[in-house]
């Protein structure tokens, strides 16, 4: 079944949209995870937060992840955070890639700055594998240990380190992670090219002009290895 991806700010939602953004939530991070945690927060209703929103074909909304811009320590940062997925839409890899188009986003809405999100510890290698690293003491929320974990941006470009396509695509990790990226700037599932170098992505929201464009995507290619069910700031 094919699936599409929106990003919205939380104010321009439909009452239902909304409805079912916190319903997910609040059944994975509280009810499935049995946290009492307060899930619904200020943040969510910032005019500068982004809601990446995974919807089926039967406009159900299976997965979700949030981009906020914040400050730690004095230095500002951008943060990931309420990454999760449909306990029935697991293990088919779209825990990857809603952490590719949310990578993405935070590229495209806030360039240059390093990314935070606080991971459950047991999430500890998924998040490495995106070039997070742990930055500090595990605590607990509710009792859940996590970790802070940081993804240092150094350039613009560093996603592309590992990538042969010139600059040309820009990959939401880099090229080792990109199964889907042909080296040349085609534009596959994990690659949004940003001047129109190669062809239209088949996946993501992004076309270089802002926020809103949805494309379809058949998840059938993915990687299914992963544990998509997970917490974090």
């Amino acid at each position: 079944m094919p699936i599409y991806f929106a990003v919205s700010h939380l104010a321009q939602l439909s009452a239902l949209e909304v409805h079912k953004l916190y319903k997910l939530r609040v059944d994975i991070f509280v009810h499935e995870q049995k946290t009492p945690y307060a899930e619904i927060d200020d943040a969510d209703a910032l005019d500068t937060t982004f809601h990446v929103l995974n919807w089926d074909a039967d406009k159900n909304l299976i997965a979700t992840a949030r981009v906020y811009p914040c400050v730690i320590e004095g230095k500002d940062m951008v943060q990931i955070g309420r990454v999760c997925v449909a306990e029935n839409h697991r293990h088919q890899g779209i825990g990857e890639e809603l952490m590719r188009q949310t990578m993405r986003l935070a590229d495209e809405q806030f360039p240059g700055l390093d990314v935070f999100l606080e991971a459950q510890t047991k999430q500890r290698d998924f998040y490495e594998g995106f070039g997070f690293e742990a930055v500090g003491e595990e605590f607990t929320i509710e009792g859940v240990p996590h970790l802070p974990m940081l993804k240092e941006i150094t350039v613009a470009t560093s996603y592309l380190e590992h990538c042969d396509c010139g600059g040309r695509a820009l990959c939401a990790v880099s090229c080792r992670f990109c199964v889907f990226c042909g080296g040349e700037g085609d534009a596959h599932a994990a690659c949004w090219v940003r001047d129109g170098f190669s062809k239209e992505p088949d996946v993501g929201f992004f076309n270089g002009e802002g926020l809103g464009h949805t494309v379809e995507r058949d998840p059938s290619g993915i990687d299914t290895t992963v544990d998509d069910g997970r917490r974090t700031g």
